[in-house]
């Protein structure tokens, strides 16, 4: 089943302005990869039900809805 972003191409900022998916570590790069992601989130108008499926598929780690 696609994930909710992948079924919103206009919430989608495209390949060039997406942010990396999974940031990893602790300095101040990840810090804004995560705060970037998380910006984008905000906007999608499918942050709930996004949110909502993460809860269902028990997702344990990732930004799912904007939240971390």
């Amino acid at each position: 089943m696609p994930t909710p972003h992948a079924r919103s191409s206009s919430a989608d900022p495209g390949p060039a302005r997406r942010p990396r998916a999974f940031p990893v570590g602790d300095g101040p790069r990840t810090l804004f990869q995560a705060t970037t992601a998380k910006a984008i989130c905000r906007r999608c108008p499918l942050q709930d039900a996004c949110l909502k499926g993460a809860f269902e598929r028990g997702e344990e780690f990732g930004g799912w809805g904007g939240t971390d």
